[in-house]
């Protein structure tokens, strides 16, 4: 008996070092197995043991495999932690899933705060199967609980769970309501309130021309201060006057003072073009260098005012003189201020009531008339002078755009 023993043994053990097989037939392991288990009346019974004994093994090998009572799932050891085979918390029911256990689940989250907490920088859409497709669904953000409902071929709607009442109706036939379950048979979208208003986009006169808009577009120019509509030709304010720019308008950091029309220097069809006059004088100053002459200061045009004040810095180091105020300035956000030209000066002249801040005297233009002499112009009967430079006369600055 011995003898019989330890031949077997030694069988064993030679078979183990290569392949085992264990079934009923005879039959060879497959190449591929280290063990073949074959049955068709039997399973392999894994080491069975709770959740706390699992955890208890010392020191578990890579691969270790083990199934847990208490979750009722099978567990490996990955080399790190031990993982489940699939997830037990789930389990099947025909075609359906469920889970008994407490707790939360998360998708996109590994901390889910809801019993389903979806996280996503996209949508959520969940759809009920029909002819016509309808959406339903609960968001939460930001503390807001917003939930969609209604039945297929009625209304839905939006409410706020926290502050209450519903906030958008869609109606079947497309109507909107804003705070209102009943929007106007005759409007797409109805706002209701008594305590707020409609707030359109808000935009520079720049940014508005630089859309391509639609007849009906509305926005609200916050250059002009006035709500603005396309008419499908230009933009209009909403008394039914052009919405542009006019002299009096604050714009660019000072008060329009001229717009070119034709026949002026530097006119373009189409384009809108002009001067802007500092919102405020910016004090006295001589014009200085008397007894010099400055080269290239003696334009008198529109347009030449800007050119003038750089040849006068550049020709005269005298202080606080009229040209120097004015290129040295800052205001307003823009730094392209000049002393203006006879002409251009007489344009702020003309337009003085709208533009505001102008004292009764004189004004030092940036027009030289001779080595001792500059011109300027009288604001108490627009009469232009020609006089010597050392005397202190008023200043405000010009800028073209």
């Amino acid at each position: 008996m011995k003898t019989f023993a330890l031949i077997f043994l030694m069988l064993l053990t030679t078979t183990l070092k290569a392949q085992v097989a264990i079934n009923t037939d005879g039959s060879n392991p497959d190449n591929s197995a280290m063990l073949d288990v074959k049955s068709t009346s039997k399973g392999v019974l894994f080491p069975r043991m709770t959740t706390t004994e699992r955890e208890a093994i010392a020191s578990p090998v890579t691969g270790l495999s083990v199934y847990d009572l208490t979750t009722q799932s099978y567990w490996y050891y990955n080399g790190t932690a031990w993982t489940t085979i699939g997830n037990g918390i789930w389990t099947q029911n025909g075609n359906d899933i469920y889970s008994s256990i407490t707790g939360n689940a998360g998708i996109g989250t590994t901390t889910p705060g809801d019993k389903l907490h979806l996280y996503s920088s996209g949508s959520l859409r969940l759809m009920i199967e029909s002819q016509d497709p309808y959406y339903a669904g609960i968001v939460t953000r930001n503390a807001q609980r917003e939930y969609f409902t209604g039945t297929i071929g009625d209304r839905w709607s939006v409410f706020d769970n926290y502050v209450g009442g519903e906030r958008i109706s869609v109606l079947p036939d497309g109507n909107v309501g804003i705070a209102t379950t009943t929007p106007d048979p005759s409007a797409a979208l109805d706002v209701s309130s008594t305590t707020k208003g409609f707030l359109p986009p808000r935009m520079t006169i720049e940014q508005r021309d630089a859309i391509t808009p639609i007849a009906g577009l509305m926005i609200y120019n916050t250059t002009t201060n006035k709500p603005n509509y396309y008419n499908g030709a230009e933009w209009m304010n909403y008394d039914g006057t052009p919405a542009i720019l006019l002299v009096g308008d604050s714009y660019q950091g000072g008060i329009i003072a001229w717009v070119l029309a034709p026949g002026d220097p530097g006119y373009t069809a189409g384009e809108f073009h002009g001067l802007i006059a500092a919102p405020a004088d910016q004090g006295l100053g001589a014009w200085g260098c008397y007894g010099a002459s400055i080269t290239g200061a003696d334009g008198t045009a529109l347009g030449t005012g800007n050119q003038n004040t750089i040849d006068i810095l550049a020709g005269c180091d005298d202080a606080g003189i009229a040209a120097r105020i004015c290129g040295d300035l800052d205001l307003n956000g823009y730094s392209d201020w000049y002393l203006p030209s006879i002409d251009e000066l007489n344009k702020l002249y003309l337009n003085r009531a709208v533009i505001g801040g102008f004292v009764i005297t004189a004004y030092w233009s940036s027009s030289e008339t001779g080595p001792n002499n500059a011109s300027l112009l009288n604001f108490l009967n627009g009469a232009q002078l020609s006089i010597e430079k050392y005397n202190g006369n008023y200043v405000r600055a010009v800028r073209a755009f």
